[in-house]
């Protein structure tokens, strides 16, 4: 097709030319695209969970721990707070902010939020104040839902707050019936917040529709029904929360509540069985510890009852489906799913075919095809649609796509282009990807500067932004390594002068302010001094000369185990984190640990 596109025009830039034919072009931009469907009710996803309650009063909704609500409880306490808030005066489109430790009160809060026509925005307490901070200042939010215990973290002297647990009594006098409240399906439901290249957050924005749509895929994608005990797992400020939370509900399903903070893989696996789950949904580094654990633990017939098991915020490893296959899970269903929060969560499923044959033929595991009402074009840098087998970075479009970034009417324009094939926006993913010849696509990476460690989707640049700030750091590149176990760690090249200090004194330094301003997750395991960074013949920075960090080197004042007990514990860091020598004064988390590594030495 090149070669006679070049004959006909042979004056055309070769950027120009078609490499498609009319037949060809037309698979990629509706065959594959035919995913419409008829959504069962435009109702909001609160109106819907109302409507179990009137089905189904007395059906647990929602456990957490030893207590417990049901539909009846949960819907009285949530619209007791939805009319605290509108005597409050609250309105439809008011930002209002959700801080509080895991417990029943969040699902209270997040239903109160959305039945009144707040804007939710979730805001976890293991965040640095600075970033919280951003986020509340930035979204200007008019309420602020929390807790005593949190106070003293999200104090802002002309910010409102209602502490949901010393002020409850005053809040349960309110009317328990559901409230009427004027909300659009245009209107904002709720505000995400993601990593940005400028060292701060931005705000990704989602109506009502959008995310009442995705429940409703979601609800029938996955056969979900009453009878489902579906896992809580992942963090509130994640929009994947939201996919587990309120499909559930909206179906009548019950709802399990976990603290993943200081859960230990033994601890979860015993909820599954005691508690007979039947979905959880996991990132591919927790589902591999998982599978690592049930091995040796030889697990037989306890997980019978789980049916489905769904996996994404990062790449699924062929090695972790391997396992799976060799596991007693084998039989039940597994989904590696993708989506970017622009796109309301889950844009593109693939679930796993069982026959193990489909394994012996893969290098990846791909991320499937769009959900009903989604679309998707794998474009080149000039947008034009690329060969199947050819890649090119995916955009999706239909259903479900923000309706831009808070404050931000640049970059909302940059990411939401005008649709070339149709009606309506797509969402430059930045990822890139390629069609498979039987329609399925498959990841290869990341265009831009954007990584996901262990389900956490973040911009390297935010780390550099933050990094540069730093008085003693001239410049700084961060970047995803490595190590000899094959574990991603991300580690910094800043150029210092260190003078009289160590590396590891200022490693030190460095590592207790990016602590007061970035999570955990983003900051880097190493970090390494250069005094210029490599650069390529025409004068660019060389980022694969960059120099491999032994991570086996990182420690400084090195004191062996003397006791017993600090033995047994050093042998357990040893077999976790892959290294050869554990001091006493080491730090985990410092040494690449984490928390899907945190409890696999246990058992």
């Amino acid at each position: 097709m090149l070669l006679a596109s070049i004959i006909d025009n042979p004056q055309q830039c070769i950027d120009k030319l078609p490499l498609l034919t009319k037949s060809e072009k037309y698979k990629l931009l509706h065959e594959l695209n035919q995913t419409q469907r008829k959504h069962l009710t435009d109702k909001c996803i609160h109106q819907l969970i109302e409507e179990q309650v009137e089905k189904n009063p007395e059906q647990i909704a929602v456990i957490f721990e030893d207590e417990q609500l049901t539909y009846r409880e949960l819907n009285q306490k949530a619209n007791q707070l939805a009319n605290y808030l509108q005597k409050s005066g609250i309105i439809p489109g008011d930002f209002i902010g959700l801080f509080l430790e895991p417990s029943l009160t969040r699902i209270i809060g997040l239903l109160a939020i959305l039945k009144v026509g707040g804007i939710y925005l979730p805001l976890d307490p293991n965040y640095p104040l600075a970033r919280l901070r951003f986020m509340i200042e930035d979204s200007q939010i008019s309420i602020l839902l929390t807790q005593e215990s949190l106070h003293y973290k999200s104090y802002i002297k002309s910010l409102i707050t209602i502490n949901l647990d010393t002020d409850w009594n005053e809040i349960a006098q309110e009317y328990s019936n559901n409230i009427v409240a004027n909300i659009a399906e245009n209107n904002l439901a709720y505000i995400i917040y993601t990593s940005g290249s400028t060292g701060l957050p931005k705000g990704v924005l989602i109506d009502h529709k959008s995310l009442s749509h995705h429940c409703q895929n979601i609800i029938d994608n996955n056969h979900l029904n009453i009878k489902d005990r579906i896992l809580q797992f992942a963090s509130f400020s994640f929009d994947v929360s939201l996919e587990q939370i309120l499909p559930t509900l909206g179906v009548g399903a019950s709802l399990i509540l976990v603290n993943a903070k200081n859960l230990t893989i033994f601890n979860l696996n015993k909820i599954i069985i005691d508690l007979g789950l039947t979905i959880v949904n996991f990132p591919p580094s927790y589902l591999t510890q998982w599978l690592e654990f049930i091995d040796k633990n030889e697990f037989k017939h306890s997980l019978n009852q789980l049916r489905l098991v769904i996996s994404g915020g990062e790449a699924l490893p062929l090695n972790t489906v391997k396992k799976w296959n060799l596991s007693p899970l084998k039989n039940i269903s597994l989904i590696n799913a993708y989506g970017p929060t622009e796109a309301t969560i889950t844009a593109i499923t693939f679930p796993l075919p069982k026959n193990t044959n489909f394994i012996k033929s893969c290098k990846t595991i791909p991320i499937g095809r769009p959900l009903p009402n989604r679309t998707t074009y794998i474009l080149d840098a000039q947008q034009n649609p690329v060969p199947i087998g050819v890649s090119g970075e995916l955009y999706i479009g239909g259903e479900g796509l923000a309706c831009g970034y808070l404050n931000q009417l640049e970059l909302s324009k940059e990411k939401f282009i005008d649709n070339p094939f149709g009606t309506g926006k797509l969402y430059k993913t930045g990822d890139l990807v390629r069609y498979l010849t039987d329609g399925n696509i498959e990841f290869l990476g990341r265009i831009d500067n954007q990584v996901k460690i262990r389900g956490f989707r973040f911009e390297l640049g935010e780390v550099e932004t933050i990094l540069s700030q730093h008085f003693q750091v001239r410049e700084a590149k961060v970047m995803i390594r490595e190590d000899k176990h094959n574990n991603q760690r991300l580690v910094a090249y800043i150029i210092n002068d260190l003078g009289e200090i160590s590396p590891s004194d200022r490693s030190h330094e460095i590592r207790e302010y990016l602590k007061k301003r970035l999570p955990n997750y983003m900051i880097p395991s190493a970090f390494i001094f250069l005094e210029t960074f490599p650069l390529t013949p025409n004068g660019k920075i060389d980022y694969a000369a960059f120099p491999e960090p032994d991570f086996s080197t990182l420690q400084s004042n090195y004191v062996s185990p003397k006791t017993p007990t600090e033995e047994i514990i050093t042998n357990i860091w040893k077999q976790v984190i892959k290294l050869e020598k554990i001091g006493i004064n080491d730090n985990f988390f410092e040494f690449g640990g984490n928390f899907f590594t945190r409890y696999s030495g246990y058992f």
